[in-house]
């Protein structure tokens, strides 16, 4: 078996001349076959008269009359020559095809299959009956399972055993992928633009992608479950209100599912429901769709001879017009309808969004605008360009509707001749299920009788008895036949699921037949071509795996939902088919229903009293809020105690849950991931988040995903963190040099802004070829409190967030500050790219990720994304890249502090396996389980991020048995998780020991293990999870190598207390850490300022002349200050600068920081007498003498707001 077998040259040429004249043959059977009607017509009518060769215009295309065909009256002898040559051109013609045709058989050296002989120019049309399928299995038993006859001027090879359909759908599977042109079914098909009857090729394929991507895959009927289970509900709520009045369900199996059917594809397609309830409307529906697939399973004369199809001598074509038009104006207006909504399904795409986001595919087929142009404006019910999308529409809601519930009436029916099998199904199912719920489609696998029942169904009464024609254009070779081109394939699918070779008692309906025997592992999906109800091959239906769980899911329904008994007028059940392109029984199901389950498995879910997670009651209007306290974290923990791991809170008019337990951040994180994929809308960070188009706020979608992608290739994939070793080497130097200048002045170090300014640097570089900051000062901690703030004002629960009424009121000044704050950085990453784009011509060949990311702004499936998605991606990269990574780094030195035995450890490890002779390189990571240890231990005791970034769901669902309503915010307690003492042995002990060995061994902090997720897990895990870990790793261990340290105030006990924000920040922020060098890796740089943290404060030491006279008292928050003026007369100019003599006096611990004009300046020049600051009645003289600009005031910063220094004290006298 197969393609074409190549010919020797001399029987080629001899090929081509019989084919030209089976050509001219065949050309010339059409022009008679026309003729000869006319010349009928005119005879009947009555010779040439004109009056009545009107009558004869109506059987002849575009209305031309008989004078125009035959060259008017006084042309008839030109007519009669023509004639004769036409008569002599026949005779040749069949001359030669019987001269050349035992020839030809030679040639193919092949039979052709054995079939009926026909009649000249019908063949053998007259032979089909009106049941297509039976009289095609009745020729079949005649004349062999691989039969060929001869319909019109067209060949048609039937096949009718298991055998041959293999032999034709497996073996020749890809020549046999076309479908033939019918004439009958232009306007249903679009011209053949539509996906079922599309010729194969690459828009078919893309069409078939994305059905199944979005629509008919696996994933895809995973996340519409709750949709079919909502409108099978409704279809039992229906029936058992019908049930009470002892009534009959008038087509109910029929009736009521199209239009649950239609619903359901609705509700996927285009997020809505067709029908609001069963009725004229969906009954009109069903008939218009009955009747279409009645037609189109026609054996039309016109399509096998498409001389005469003008005629349409059996009113198949304008029957399929007519219903087209219906069904077309009902689609357009939904389609219609969804563009008009787009606006509401924002984050919430459906299946048609989808494809039109996804109309180019990676190899360039694309849909072009015509293609959809029926989403946008339809200027008719038909049109022979409407969309390729409108066709797909049509598709699925003519093949998803009526056939299914084709398949589910013909089993009630067969169950009810039969009612022990009714009665084993039930029994099974009351085994399985119970009485007191419905069946789910978790319930399926677990209900063998039941899934034998619709495989025999598909077997004895398949929707479609013959299969969708395929066509091959070329000749091959199949059994041993010779099948020549341009030939339609039909398998008589009924025919093969009744053969007696394979299955015993044929024609009596034994679901056992599927549970032993021989035929227990046959099933329905295309590979046992003894049952292929749904066809195989390359074009098996595409929604094959949809089909088979909709009959068995709601078949298995009503019959485990009610009790099924005929009509009382009914004695004996009509079994009689009605032929179409599906085969629906004659006459429609009747029957009355009673239902068998306990009431409350009939209510749809949307009415029933759910089971909510616990919660707290709230108070109006603000619901829970008062109840969450500034260290938010630890009040849900609180209230978790309380109420369980999953826990329900009213907050304002939101909803939100809150998992705080891994079980339950498990059942969110990885069971609904994609259902909690999205964020919620928060109106303080309406700004921060460009308004929903940064990444890390983004919905998941198409430009989510590309932003996603693009940041994993060019910044924090494996890849790029290896291209980037260079840079975060160098910078994590530079640090180290700081530190050791600061060692040698015996000055304490603020950890975090050293890391910040680091990793700022780091990501500058990367990101836009650029150091952000020159060095550590007062840019780079403008650059970091700025970013704190950020941070700390979108981690506040904002009362305008869950009450918007009130929003505008801004009562927290939440939305005020975090404006100011976004336009600080805003200012400042608009600045880096604008200098970015300027000196693009200095990185030809060196392209940098902001370079990487604007070239590939655009994907093969046509997603972009604007200059506002960048920005806004900078912004984060920034953002979330400095300051988390340095809190970890802080707490982990702070905890190593507390307990000098894991500081000292940590120095043995990383000293045996390193030495003192080198610094500690990325490399070495791997060999220091012990640093890893501390790591991990720091991230589980001290997460940056103590509650997740908010998560939402637009659709309800159901979690560890608890009702989640739709449009509700999940919040994980990463904290709470962290310090569970279910799972973590002493959970508040600082014991990286506890990652070496024993239970917590094996755990790690990468979104699998959900016992420790500080970056969090599943699909909106953090991007940056492995660099974030790589440099707090790789930093801690440089910080720990490099320096021995020690509290400088030996006398405190170091303040562990928190600061709540979006990153949970170190309150005291590493103060008083003195490191000394620890070998000869750091090089000595010019000395810098002293600077540290006290509280909320940072300040700066400044040291200048101690000659002081006068006082000023300024009450600053809780902190009080005196400031002395120099003893000087005037503040004295010099070199173009005002010199400012003053003395601050402050409480221990406190230090000065001065800003001039509107921004606060670090003091670079003093001078430093030799007295040092004293103190005096327990507070600190600092002298100092500030150097500014003329003109500019000056103002001192103290304990965290900046109060204006107005009079002078000097020699006596008083200066404004």
């Amino acid at each position: 078996m197969g393609g074409a077998t190549a010919q020797p040259h001399s029987e080629t040429r001899l090929l081509g001349v019989a084919t030209a004249g089976q050509g001219i043959w065949k050309m010339t059977v059409e022009i008679v076959t026309s003729r000869a009607i006319v010349g009928i017509a005119w005879l009947v009518v009555g010779g040439r008269d004109g009056s009545k060769s009107s009558k004869i215009a109506t059987l002849i295309p575009d209305n031309r009359t008989l004078e125009e065909l035959y060259i008017k009256t006084h042309h008839r002898r030109i007519s009669m020559a023509l004639d004769i040559v036409l008569v002599a051109g026949i005779l040749l013609s069949v001359l030669v095809h019987l001269l050349l045709r035992r020839r030809l058989q030679s040639i193919r050296r092949l039979p052709l299959p054995p079939g009926p002989a026909g009649i000249p120019i019908l063949g053998s049309l007259p032979q089909i009956g009106p049941m297509p399928h039976a009289s095609l299995a009745s020729l079949a038993v005649r004349y062999g399972p691989i039969m060929y006859l001869k319909m019109g001027t067209g060949g048609v090879v039937v096949a009718s055993s298991a055998s041959s359909a293999s032999s034709f759908l497996k073996g020749l599977d890809l020549q046999f992928a076309n479908r033939p042109f019918a004439i009958s079914r232009k306007d249903v098909t679009y011209d053949c633009q539509n996906f079922v009857f599309a010729n194969y090729g690459p828009r078919w394929k893309l069409f078939r992608k994305l059905c199944n991507l979005h629509f008919l895959g696996s994933k895809a009927l995973a996340d519409w479950a709750p949709i079919r289970r909502d409108e099978i509900g409704r279809v039992l709520r229906s029936m058992l209100e019908s049930s009470r009045n002892s009534r009959p369900v008038a087509v109910a199996v029929s009736e009521a599912l199209v239009c649950a059917n239609a619903n359901i594809i609705g509700q996927v397609m285009l997020s809505r429901r067709v029908f609001e309830s069963q009725g004229e409307e969906s009954n009109q529906f069903k008939d218009a769709i009955t009747e279409l697939l009645t037609w189109s399973g026609k054996f039309n004369i016109g399509d096998f001879v498409p001389a005469i199809a003008w005629m349409d001598l059996q009113g198949v074509q304008r029957h399929m017009r007519q219903l087209h038009f219906k069904i077309d104006a009902l689609i357009t207006a939904l389609l219609v309808e969804h563009e008009a909504t787009a606006h509401e399904r924002k984050g919430r795409p459906d299946v048609v969004d989808l494809v039109m986001a996804n109309r180019v595919d990676a190899d360039g087929v694309s849909l072009s605008d015509v293609n959809i142009k029926a989403f946008i404006s339809v200027s008719s019910p038909y049109s022979p360009s409407s969309s390729l999308t409108l066709n797909t529409m049509m598709d699925m809601f003519i093949a998803g509707t009526d056939t299914s519930s084709v398949i589910i009436e013909w089993a009630l029916a067969e169950m009810l001749r039969k009612p022990t099998i009714l009665q084993r199904a039930q029994d099974e199912m009351d085994g399985v299920i119970g009485k007191t719920r419905r069946l789910e489609e978790s319930d399926i696998p677990n209900l063998p009788f039941l899934g034998a029942i619709s495989k025999e169904v598909l077997r004895l009464h398949p929707s479609t008895p013959l299969s969708l024609p395929h066509y091959t254009s070329e000749a091959c070779e199949v059994d041993g036949y010779y099948i020549p081109k341009d030939t339609r394939l039909l398998v008589n699918i009924w025919a093969i699921g009744r053969d007696p070779n394979v299955w015993e008692d044929p024609l009596e309906f034994k679901p056992e037949r599927f549970l032993s025997g021989r035929n227990a592992n046959i099933e329905p999906l295309g590979h046992d071509f003894e049952l292929i109800p749904f066809g195989a091959g390359r074009r098996i239906c595409v929604g094959m795996h949809a089909g088979l769980l909709m009959v068995q899911y709601v078949l298995g329904t009503l019959v485990h939902s009610f009790n099924w008994k005929l009509v009382d007028d009914i004695q004996v059940l009509d079994m009689e088919e009605k032929f179409g392109l599906v085969l629906p029984k004659k006459v429609s199901l009747k029957a009355i229903v009673n239902p068998r389950l306990v009431g409350s498995a009939y209510i749809l879910q949307s009415s029933r009293r759910v089971r909510l997670p616990p919660g707290p009651a709230g108070v109006p209007i603000l619901g829970s809020l008062p109840q969450i306290g500034p260290m938010a974290h630890a009040s849900l923990a609180n209230l978790a105690a309380r109420y369980g791991p999953i826990m329900y809170l009213k907050m304002g008019t939101a909803r939100v849950v809150v998992a705080s337990s891994a079980g339950a951040a498990r059942s969110f994180l990885k069971a609904l991931d994609l259902q909690f994929a999205n964020r919620p809308f928060v109106i303080s960070g309406k700004h921060v988040t460009y308004d929903g188009q940064n990444f890390v706020f983004a919905n998941y979608g198409p430009r989510w995903k590309l932003l996603r992608k693009l940041a994993n290739l060019h910044f924090l994939g494996s890849k790029a963190l290896a291209d980037w070793v260079p840079v975060r080497r160098d910078e994590v130097a530079r640090m180290l040099r700081g530190i050791l200048e600061s060692s040698r002045d015996s000055r304490p170090v603020v950890v975090p802004e050293a890391v910040v300014c680091a990793n700022a640097n780091i990501i500058g570089q990367v990101v836009i070829s650029r150091r952000v900051f020159e060095t550590q000062g007062e840019e780079s901690n403008r650059f970091k409190d700025a970013i704190t703030e950020l941070l700390t004002g979108v981690g506040l629960f904002n009362i305008g967030d869950f009450v918007p009424a009130i929003a505008w009121m801004d009562l927290q000044g939440v939305q005020r500050h975090l404006r100011r704050t976004h336009e600080k950085i805003d200012s400042m990453i608009t600045a880096f790219v604008a200098e970015h784009e300027a000196t693009k011509h200095e990185r030809e060949g060196k392209p940098d990720v902001l370079d990487l990311v604007m070239a590939n702004r655009v994907d093969a499936e046509g997603v972009s994304l604007s200059d506002v998605n960048i920005k806004g991606f900078i912004a984060d990269m920034f953002v979330a890249g400095t300051d988390t990574s340095s809190i970890i780094v802080e707490w982990a030195l702070a905890e190593m502090l507390r307990n000098p035995t894991i500081l000292q450890r940590a120095q043995d490890e990383m000293d045996e396996i390193i030495g003192k002779n080198r610094r500690i390189e990325e490399s070495d990571i791997p060999n220091l389980p012990y640093l890893r240890a501390i790591c991990k231990e720091a991230l589980r005791l001290h997460p940056s991020t103590p509650l997740s970034l908010p998560h939402y769901t637009f659709e309800a669902c159901e979690v560890d048995g608890y009702h989640i309503p739709p449009n509700t915010r999940l919040i994980v307690n990463v904290w709470a998780i962290g310090r569970d003492p279910d799972v973590w042995e002493d959970p508040l002990e600082f014991k990286p020991e506890r990652f070496l060995s024993g239970r917590n061994a094996k755990i790690e902090p990468l979104g699998n293990d959900f016992e420790l997720i500080p970056f969090g897990a599943g699909r909106r895990i953090c991007v940056g999870m492995h660099a974030g870990l790589l440099m707090v790793q790789y930093m801690l261990g440089s910080l720990v190598h490099s320096f021995n340290w020690k509290l400088a105030d030996e006398d405190h006990k170091l303040d562990m207390e928190e600061r709540f924000g979006l990153p949970r920040t170190h309150v005291t922020a590493a103060r008083g850490q003195n490191p000394r060098p620890r070998g000869g890796c750091t090089k000595a740089a010019s000395p810098g300022c002293d600077r540290s943290r006290t509280g909320r404060t940072k300040a700066m030491t400044v040291r200048g002349q101690e000659r002081c006279i006068g006082i000023r008292r300024m009450q600053v928050g809780r902190t009080q200050a005196r400031l002395h003026a120099s003893n000087g007369s005037t503040a004295r100019t010099g070199n173009g600068s005002v010199h400012h003599p003053c003395q601050a006096v402050a409480p221990p611990g406190l230090s000065l920081r001065v800003r001039l004009g509107g921004s606060t300046t670090p003091v670079r020049r003093w001078h430093r007498p030799a007295a040092e600051p004293r103190s005096e009645a327990g507070r600190w003289h600092h002298p100092c003498q500030a150097v500014a600009p003329p003109g500019l005031s000056l103002r001192v910063r103290l304990g965290g707001s900046t109060t204006p220094v107005r009079r002078w004290h000097r020699l006596g006298s008083v200066s404004e």
